[in-house]
């Protein structure tokens, strides 16, 4: 069955890039985010809902991300980023990415990487609308670390991630 995956094309921009014109290492980690919130759109959910959600008290951070480069993507190089869950779990997701270049009709792996974003209803138990940069909660700092009861996941938003991973379509008619 194939992984449900979201496409879509970035153009490397001039600030983007290095004095060499090569794109600095972040971007790339930039393009992850906007693949995720594409992919989360085009299940019909709306990003800052899914990241946090006030009005539901909880929120899904990215906590953790690894990148692996495996060739230089330039300015002006029209990439392609494909999205998808690696997997659900009770208490998160984790998104994987897949960055393209096409090089004389050949696409390159430029990039390939995941996010993991964990389910946190804590985070919002301080003031939704921080005046400033504020002190990570104590928790963050020792994640081995107990944290009391574990939050619950809101039902539907969890199903539809997993109904989404396991369904197979692919919502773009390619890979």
């Amino acid at each position: 069955m194939a992984t449900p995956s979201h496409t879509i094309e970035i153009r490397v921009r001039f600030g983007e890039t290095d004095p060499y014109g090569v794109a600095y290492f972040a971007a790339v980690l930039d393009y992850f985010k906007r693949g995720m919130d594409e992919f989360l759109r085009s299940r019909g959910l709306p990003p800052d809902g899914v990241y946090r959600n006030v009005k539901r008290r909880f929120g899904f951070p990215v906590v953790a991300t690894q990148c692996r480069y495996r060739s230089p993507v330039r300015f002006d190089d029209l990439l392609t980023l494909r999205t998808r869950i690696s997997r659900v779990e009770e208490k998160g997701a984790t998104f994987g990415f897949s960055l393209f270049r096409t090089v004389e009709g050949k696409d390159i792996l430029a990039a390939e990487g995941e996010d993991l974003l964990p389910l946190h209803q804590r985070l919002l138990e301080a003031d939704p609308h921080p005046e400033g940069p504020q002190e990570s909660p104590h928790w963050l700092d020792s994640p081995s670390q107990p944290v009391g009861p574990a939050p619950q996941p809101p039902p539907s938003l969890l199903s539809q991630l997993r109904r989404t991973s396991r369904r197979g379509d692919d919502c773009c008619g390619g890979t």
